[in-house]
């Protein structure tokens, strides 16, 4: 009878802490917020050595990140990424961040955004072509989009 008892009282609290055990990890997983993401609006081609705006709109959920920790666009021109420039977003509106840089040489130029909001990072890129580019450029650029990652930054 005893062991009876004692096995009941164990299952019980075995049942117990399971179904706790249920309720917290549904609480905790509702309660992850929605990432950061980050937009960047930039023209697919420019002059040389003209003026040209690069934007990125922050967001979580819908609603629009106004109190970035930090927004900085990078730039470099091909495979030259260690000879990037670092530029400092300025917060414009409604979760807008710009700059405005110029671009000197023909090329493919890269552009990707640093943003830390909300204790979250993420780091879009996207390309841009500015003045000439060589069709054997154009065939490089789609062949790394194909292997290398997606215009979102995300590796493939």
């Amino acid at each position: 009878m005893k062991k009876s008892i004692m096995l009941l009282s164990v299952l019980g609290i075995i049942l117990f802490l399971s179904a706790c055990s249920e309720n917290s990890k549904e609480v905790k997983e509702s309660k992850l917020p929605e990432q950061v993401k980050a937009d960047i609006t930039a023209p697919e081609e420019v002059a040389l050595n003209e003026a040209t705006i690069l934007e990125v709109r922050v967001t979580q959920g819908k609603e629009a990140v106004d109190n970035a920790d930090e927004v900085k666009f990078e730039v470099w021109k091909g495979h030259n990424k260690d000879e990037s420039k670092m530029f400092k977003g300025e917060h414009v509106k409604e979760g807008t961040y710009k700059i405005k840089t110029s671009f000197s040489e023909d090329g493919i130029y890269y552009v990707q955004t640093h943003v830390t909001a909300r204790d979250m990072h993420v780091m879009p890129i996207r390309h841009i072509l500015a003045g000439d580019v060589s069709e054997e450029e154009l065939n490089a650029l789609e062949e790394s989009l194909d292997h290398d990652h997606d215009e979102d930054g995300h590796q493939h």
